[in-house]
């Protein structure tokens, strides 16, 4: 078996007379997760280790030529920078490159001329090949082993498809192979780059594979301008961070647990965020540890709404409570992330030009036409008279951006900034209706939330604007059915939607506005059941109140320390249990312990949120929940923190450590907001004490007594605890 015969793993120093034995599956859980799981048998793998500047020489030493296939893989640093770059012979050696250290231009590109002479065969080769041009600006070819072996009509296949299909071995468990490629399972990182590589290589040169391989259409950063390419390694870079990030281990919050007749465990989940999702792909597994140590494997069988079905083939006791239950790996790939990696793939191999779609051409890549044409001003004043009706309720510059986006004559995309509360949500809504009403156009409305779509929609209904929404079942049922209760005979369910176009129109029916979020967007069952023929995107309309920045995901490596939470418990207790009112903090586990204290008092706990979830919503009354620490972590974000601080409509309590707030977090946004309370508020007292709150001693925003110190803006009142 392939554990078994990894006893002989040499691992090469720089110099060639100085080398040490290192066992590739020293690490006694690498070794478990191969076991019986990839039943090939070569005598030993030879490791070699390179700097950048040795590379061109010793590569060059391997004599490859146009008839040598060789696997490769990368690897990257926590930020997201290339690290390691792993080639893979077919005679079971493997050569590790630093990407990284001194080198010169003239060496790199002695190495990448070397390889531009084999073929080389990667998982993801689009990405591989953008992330070398990235690092090296070298240009980069090669074949992508995830879709060589499919049909155009399938998706990607993961590596453990890949090896069946192409013949090379049968797999009885896919879960170790496939997790040698996950992105956020970063432990012995070099020691599975060597693995990528090595299982590129056997698929590439087993002898059912090469006539696919010969025949496969090349990726190749040639075929695509350095503009483009430099964009697109930017994007790549940022996805990998995101990738990176995403838990590895993700602890399930359950209400309850039962098993059925067929002995499967039946799941009650608590909480959207944390739920065991149904894993089609088997890219994960659930791991259930009960008191007494012992330790469970099982897979998801099934699920709906709340509930996940789960089979642990009958070894899990029925008597026994679990002390955890956690999801181990990845989530399956969404749409949007699949659509990302196949217009990667058709980029690279020259199928698609992205210069041919103007949207992607006006906002990265302008031609000179391209600008004059966005600098055109809107001139639909003749038109005016009829929009008259729809713009009436809108200020000023709220209908000049109306009248720019309705415009046929003016720059084709439009950019609208402005805070929160200065109305972007009416403004969509008002363009909307002209739209449908006057120009008889159809739209899509798109968010990056699902909250922030029914905002939208809610507005729409004020308007008396006909619309459907398309919201995914996963999201609605059980979940999220009591925030559509207004909206729900203008939803459309993903899983109701029909295949045939036909039935798809009868549906939508007489509507032309479409809401959704952009991974719905990329949805492929809108475009097969001719969703898009019956209402094109001829207007589009992308509501960004995602304010957070792709690279605030990276997490901070240090441990939080909960604050206590009996006084967020106190404040909805004694003053807004009954209000509109919401939770927000800047972190996960500071939400799941105020969460689980309301629900323990028995207090309203549904609206507590952290910052990233909480994007694009908005309540009367919002409690902040500041952790304090020795360092500020992800306050000193303004993204986030502006998320935070501006979604209350009419009054705000922020709880903290005052010493925090006058100390090393002075300088954040919002300790910078606290101060300007307290020097606003010399007659009165900003800071008032957890003890006061919990005898309801102290004036609050939204209390019965007025609060004369209320108004740091019209609606948001001043108050820091």
């Amino acid at each position: 078996m392939f554990s078994a015969c990894m006893e002989n793993v040499f691992i090469y120093g720089e110099k060639p007379q100085s080398f040490f034995n290192m066992l590739l599956f020293e690490d006694k859980g690498i070794q478990e997760c191969f076991e019986n799981a990839l039943p090939l048998s070569p005598k030993q793998i030879s490791v070699h280790r390179h700097t950048r500047q040795q590379a061109a020489s010793v590569i060059a030493g391997l004599r490859l030529d146009p008839s040598s296939i060789v696997g490769i893989s990368i690897s990257l640093k926590d930020k997201g920078a290339l690290d390691h770059i792993a080639l893979a012979t077919n005679k079971d050696d493997v050569h590790v490159i630093d990407a990284n250290g001194p080198s010169s231009k003239k060496t790199d590109k002695q190495l990448f001329k070397i390889l531009g002479s084999c073929t080389l065969a990667g998982f993801m080769m689009a990405r591989i090949a953008i992330r070398l041009h990235h690092h090296f600006q070298q240009h980069v070819q090669g074949v992508d082993l995830s879709t060589t072996f499919f049909n155009s009509s399938e998706a990607a296949g993961h590596p453990s498809a890949v090896i069946r299909r192409s013949g090379l071995c049968q797999l009885t468990d896919t879960f170790p192979v496939d997790s040698l490629w996950h992105g956020n399972d970063t432990k012995h990182a070099v020691k599975k780059l060597c693995l990528r590589a090595w299982i590129s290589a056997q698929v590439a040169n087993h002898k059912e594979s090469l006539p696919s391989l010969r025949g496969a259409k090349k990726v190749d950063t040639k075929v695509v301008q350095e503009n483009i390419l430099l964009c697109l390694g930017t994007l790549v870079k940022q996805n990998d961070i995101l990738a990176r990030a995403q838990p590895r281990v993700l602890k399930n919050e359950f209400d309850a647990l039962k098993f059925n007749k067929q002995g499967n465990m039946v799941l009650h989940n608590s909480r959207f965020k944390t739920r065991v999702r149904l894993n089609k792909d088997r890219q994960s597994y659930v791991e259930v540890k009960n008191k007494d140590g012992s330790v469970f494997k099982g897979r998801t069988i099934g699920g709906e709404g709340k509930k996940t079905k789960i089979s642990f083939g009958g070894a899990l006791s029925k008597t026994k409570t679990p002390k955890s239950i956690s999801v181990v790996g990845l989530e399956d790939p969404t749409a949007a992330e699949k659509a990302q990696e196949s217009l990667l793939l058709m980029i690279l191999q020259g199928h698609v030009n992205v210069l041919d779609a103007p949207f992607v051409r006006y906002l990265w890549f302008r031609s000179k036409q391209d600008t004059k044409l966005l600098r055109l001003k809107s001139a639909r004043s003749e038109s005016n008279h009829r929009s008259g009706p729809y713009v009436a309720h809108l200020n000023s510059s709220q209908g000049d951006v109306v009248e720019a986006m309705t415009s046929t004559t003016g720059s084709p995309v439009v950019v609208v900034h402005g805070p929160p509360g200065t109305g972007k949500t009416t403004t969509i809504s008002s363009a909307a209706e002209m739209w449908l009403n006057v120009y008889h156009e159809p739209v899509w409305i798109i968010g990056h939330s699902n909250v922030c779509v029914k905002n939208i929609a809610e507005k729409l209904l004020q308007r008396k604007v006909d619309f459907k929404l398309i919201v995914s079942k996963e999201f609605y049922v059980e979940w999220h059915e009591h925030i559509y209760k207004e909206i729900e005979k203008y939803l459309i369910r993903t899983d109701r939607l029909p295949k045939d176009r036909v039935a798809v129109s009868r549906m939508i029916g007489g509507s032309t506005v479409i809401l959704s979020t952009l991974a719905l967007l990329s949805n492929p069952a809108l475009d097969d059941n001719g969703t898009f023929t019956i209402v094109p995107v001829e207007n589009l309309v992308v509501d960004e109140a995602s304010q957070i920045d792709v690279f605030d995901y990276m997490r901070a490596k240090e441990r939080i320390k909960l604050e206590k939470v009996d006084t967020i418990v106190h404040l909805v207790k004694n003053y807004y249990r009954s209000k509109n009112f919401c939770v927000i903090t800047p972190y996960d586990p500071q939400r799941a312990a105020i969460q689980n204290a309301l629900k323990g008092a028995e207090l309203p706990w549904e609206q507590v949120f952290n910052v990233d979830s909480f994007q694009g919503n908005e309540a009367d009354y919002v409690l902040i929940s500041v952790v304090r620490s020795n360092h500020v972590g992800f306050l000193q974000s303004l993204q986030r923190m502006n998320v935070m601080l501006t979604r209350c409509r009419s009054g705000m309590v922020v709880v903290s450590r005052q010493s925090f707030l006058q100390g090393v977090a002075k300088k954040t946004l919002v300790g910078k907001l606290c101060a300007s309370w307290v020097d606003q508020q010399r007659r009165g007292k900003a800071w008032v004490s957890a003890t006061d709150i919990l005898n309801t001693r102290v004036v609050l925003p939204g209390s019965a007594v007025k609060n004369k110190s209320e108004g740091l803006v019209s609606k948001m009142s001043k108050l820091a605890i």
